[in-house]
């Protein structure tokens, strides 16, 4: 067993992902395996938890053939979905992804029963059909015998790591996503379990992320590869990439982009939004929070374009605005989270003309995607949140850089790992296992900063009346939706 190696898994929204670190942070081998999402009726996204297993069986073991087995493992994994084990630790039926709207219906009683201020005001959170805890009414009422036989009920990484070690756990940052999470005392609400009928005694305890939750047990280690009795520590959810960009001190800020989007940044006093545009959750340390916010379709939409014009992948367009008329894609393709929260809008594209190319439409969508990033900065700034920093974890392409410097109209920076996802949770795993003295330090150790990416005065300028067409279209589009009602 290698000393210094750190293992993560992680179950990302479409694909699993398996990285070796060296405790200096330097990523020695990685391999990901996309997954299905099932889509059995109209807003339904689920996944099965043998597809996912299934990968790890693939990825784990030639990774450990040519580096060697790991001294820690730590989890990460996809946020806002649940799934149900009963008392014999089989899962009954599949993961309810964030994706899944089919708990809409439930949310106009849950807000009869607790106002949407008090829920914000107790869990920093919104309810959406991104919440698990609106998942969990859902089940209760279409899945009865479901709910009743579920002994826990568990977030995809909590889930992965039972399967590592047969212990139940989570932490505060995927509690805080089930919107079920009392922020101020970090503990399950009782006074939303209460009134909403929800049994505490079905939700895992909560534990620190860099906590042991347990050893790896005989059976998947035979399955993996590894070592039985390797530490497992408690991990966290994806949001843990907000330790990989180096968050650790107040007014650094990341900007995600992935299959959705996020903007977040690091608070030294728990701000709260007044109109709840924004949510406010946890940091791995103490005295220190996060608050901003997530869209709903990022690279979702890139991927969307890209397929309606038979393209393996989207070209970033040159970072400086066009000239004219030029079409404009407003992403709201699975309704819209943050700031709108609107499950029901959808999206539009705007300013076509006959002569409009692949270019021009391929531009629509890198634009789009930025300036509904740009809308949860614009909310962050009016609530005097902005961030100082900016850490881009999807920094590979310059030129991609390059635009949302423009569009954002602040410096941006690149990290030198941009696995940072992956990175947050081996620092957890380092800290668990005295690899580091703490958070903060490992974070100084293993986390810097490759290049920055400035703006250009005169092309923010001319996106700033791009942005304005934008959230033009962007309310035309909601009131559209309100017309067809």
């Amino acid at each position: 067993m290698a000393k210094d190696l750190v293992l993560v898994l992680d179950l990302g929204s479409s694909t699993g992902k398996a990285s070796l670190f060296s405790a200096s942070g330097e990523l020695l081998a990685q391999a990901a395996v996309p997954y299905p999402m099932h889509v059995p009726v109209p807003g339904a996204a689920e996944q099965h938890p043998d597809d996912w297993w299934a990968v790890f069986r693939s990825l784990v073991p030639p990774l450990v053939a040519r580096c060697g087995p790991p001294a820690a493992i730590s989890v990460t994994g996809q946020m806002h979905g649940v799934i149900a084990l009963d008392r014999n630790a089989t899962a009954l039926g599949p993961f309810y992804t964030l994706r899944d709207r089919r708990c809409l219906s439930e949310i106009p009683a849950m807000e009869r029963a607790v106002t949407p201020q008090e829920i914000y005001q107790i869990t920093g959170a919104r309810l959406s059909a991104a919440a698990p805890a609106a998942k969990l009414l859902w089940m209760r009422r279409t899945l009865s015998e479901h709910f009743q036989r579920a002994q826990v009920f568990l977030s995809a990484k909590d889930f992965l790591r039972w399967r590592l070690t047969g212990e139940i756990a989570t932490e505060p940052l995927d509690a805080a996503g089930m919107v079920l999470y009392d922020l101020e005392h970090g503990t399950w609400s009782e006074a939303l379990l209460e009134c909403w009928g929800l049994p505490q005694a079905k939700l895992p305890p909560i534990k620190d992320p860099t906590a042991l939750a347990g050893t790896l047990q005989p059976q998947p280690a035979r399955e993996l590869g590894l070592v039985a009795g390797t530490p497992v520590v408690v991990g966290a959810g994806d949001d843990v990439e907000f330790l990989g960009a180096g968050l650790t001190e107040p007014g650094q800020g990341l900007e995600h982009l992935g299959t959705t989007g996020s903007l977040l940044v690091c608070i030294d006093r728990p701000l709260r939004d007044p109109e709840r545009r924004l949510e406010l959750g946890p940091h791995v340390e103490p005295g220190r929070w996060l608050i901003g916010g997530s869209t709903s379709a990022a690279g979702a939409a890139l991927r969307w374009v890209a397929d309606l014009l038979g393209l393996p992948e989207l070209p970033p367009p040159d970072p400086r605005p066009v000239p004219g008329h030029q079409p404009l894609l407003v992403p709201h393709l699975v309704g819209e989270r943050c700031p709108l929260w609107d499950p029901i809008v959808q999206g539009t594209l705007v300013g076509l003309e006959l002569g409009q190319g692949q270019e021009a439409l391929a531009r629509a969508a890198f634009e789009g995607v930025t300036f509904s990033l740009r809308h949860i900065l614009e909310a962050l700034q009016q609530l005097g949140a902005a961030p100082t920093r900016l850490v881009l974890t999807d920094g590979r392409s310059v030129t991609w850089a390059a635009l949302r410097a423009n569009i954002y109209g602040m410096p941006l920076q690149i990290p030198r790992q941009p696995e940072a996802t992956a990175l947050g949770a081996m620092i957890l795993a380092g800290v668990g296992v005295g690899l580091f003295s703490s958070v903060a330090a490992a974070v100084r150790q293993v986390v810097s900063i490759e290049r920055a990416v400035a703006p250009e005065a005169a092309a923010t300028a001319l996106y700033q009346r791009r942005y304005r067409l934008y959230r033009a279209a962007s309310t035309a589009a909601q009131a559209m939706e309100a017309a067809c009602d």
